[in-house]
């Protein structure tokens, strides 16, 4: 597996060798819709590019790659690239939404039960206080509902209380602020628990994060976790935590401020930036 940002820095360094006029990059049909003038140099490099990208992967990798596309070209003032490969991609996004709403639908109409829930948290105590890496990032995965490469690069927690901590750090969020989220055992073990995991493991980036550990974890999850379900995956941990504070441990809590529903509690303590992102979130339920 390659690293996206040498991808992208091989096509920004074609884009400043063959340097094509960025002058009308758009024109307007004859509906009085904005196109792309596909005649354009650059236009043409980036459809190209998008060819050969597709040619190697799939249509979500190619999605996730042009994701850092963006954040190259920015940083070298090429906005106007982000605006063309957007724009050129645009059909392939609409069909990976689609095929994600039905599979989502599938999915939220078969929901996943997991039984013996309890028993799945206790595991999690006793993987975040042993010195098994993979272990006590599965174990904080389950406590703290945050994602693999917060808990192994980004995420910082401050104590509030015993049951709540501050949680800045998260990757998919466009400012650094932070917010307060429950945790689902001792508050000061949990920050030993990732103070120790650090210690244990270091990365450049979250890029290295997902290329060395993705995968590994991903079957760490359904050996260790099989007693429960044999498809698992560590963003379904997410989904667990989501549950079980909702539902059972912050119930009273999540009700303080009015009927809130799953979904908005869901948004409240994963981040979402939409609500709607909670409706992922039903396709999994926990049976204490």
């Amino acid at each position: 597996m390659e690293n996206y940002k040498v991808l992208a820095a091989l096509f920004i360094i074609e884009i400043e060798q063959k340097n094509p006029p960025l002058n009308r990059i758009f024109s307007i049909n004859d509906k009085g819709k904005r196109v792309l003038n596909d005649k354009t140099k650059a236009v043409k490099l980036v459809k190209n590019e998008i060819k050969n990208l597709l040619s190697r992967y799939g249509k979500n990798t190619v999605k996730n790659i042009l994701g850092v596309y963006n954040k190259e070209l920015k940083i070298n003032g090429l906005d106007m690239y982000i605006e063309i490969f957007k724009t050129t991609f645009m059909p392939f996004y609409i069909e990976i939404n689609n095929a994600y709403k039905m599979d989502l639908e599938r999915k939220t109409n078969n929901a996943t039960l997991l039984k013996n829930g309890n028993e799945l948290i206790k595991l999690a105590y006793n993987f975040i206080q042993s010195y098994d890496y993979i272990k006590i990032t599965i174990g904080l995965a389950i406590l703290t509902g945050r994602r693999t490469s917060e808990i192994l690069k980004t995420a910082n927690f401050e104590v509030i209380d015993s049951s709540h901590v501050f949680f800045t750090g998260q990757i998919k969020q466009n400012d650094n602020l932070g917010y307060k989220i429950p945790v689902l055992f001792n508050s000061k073990i949990i920050i030993e628990s990732l103070e120790k995991l650090r210690i244990m493991k270091s990365y450049n980036s979250i890029e290295e994060v997902n290329f060395r550990e993705a995968s590994v974890l991903n079957k760490s999850v359904k050996q260790l976790l099989k007693k429960w379900s044999k498809t698992l995956k560590m963003h379904d941990l997410r989904r667990v935590y989501a549950f079980v504070c909702y539902h059972y441990v912050f119930n009273k809590e999540a009700k303080e401020n009015g009927r809130q529903t799953f979904d908005g509690y869901t948004m409240e303590i994963l981040g979402h930036k939409i609500i709607k992102s909670g409706e992922s979130y039903r396709i999994l339920e926990v049976e204490m």
